[in-house]
């Protein structure tokens, strides 16, 4: 689309004044009208990818909530791993999960879940708390695991105290004894 402007601009003569013109003045042309398009192409798939992610946290929330199917839980809980952003609202889930489920198995994906985001320093004091709060020796396990993986001077004077306390106790299992030890002598 060109109007009166452009054609005076595009006259030889007036090369200079076009090009002040140009500067002052630019008339929308089919490039510009692309580009106002693309932007809102892209505007419109982050706010639909915006929505997309907001109704996985939704459906995740939903599933890991499900007091009456471990397996539906346990799907939650693996959605919630493929989740980019880690949300506080599935942190808190999970870590709730990790301490209260009845189940062992949705327990250690909740574990396994939290551990994804071990780089973040609140993270390990939160590892540290469920180990507190926890009796079930698979889960226990699973956390200390954890805890080999990192240094010992992470661990807080508590986490420290119900290692040896687990190391001491001639009714724990071998396996979680043996793994305390480990850890305890690191």
């Amino acid at each position: 689309s060109i109007n009166r402007d452009s054609e005076y601009i595009a006259s030889p003569e007036n090369q200079s004044k076009s090009q002040l013109k140009i500067a002052e003045h630019s008339v929308p042309d089919h490039s510009d009208k692309n580009r106002i398009s693309h932007i809102n192409s892209v505007q419109s798939e982050q706010n639909t990818e915006s929505n997309d992610s907001d109704k996985e946290v939704l459906h995740a929330l939903e599933l890991m909530n499900n007091q009456q199917s471990a397996s539906s839980r346990l799907r939650g809980i693996e959605l919630a791993k493929n989740i980019s952003d880690s949300d506080q609202s599935i942190t808190k889930l999970l870590t709730n999960i990790a301490v209260h489920d009845e189940n062992t198995n949705v327990r250690l994906a909740a574990v396994d879940a939290l551990s994804q985001e071990l780089n973040h320093s609140e993270m390990m004091a939160k590892m540290q708390q469920i180990f507190l709060q926890q009796n079930d020796p698979m889960v226990q396990r699973e956390l200390m695991a954890i805890f080999a993986q990192t240094e010992n001077s992470q661990l807080n004077p508590e986490t420290n105290a119900k290692l040896q306390s687990i190391a001491k106790d001639p009714t724990s299992e071998r396996f979680v004894k043996d793994e305390a030890y480990a850890i305890l002598m690191k």
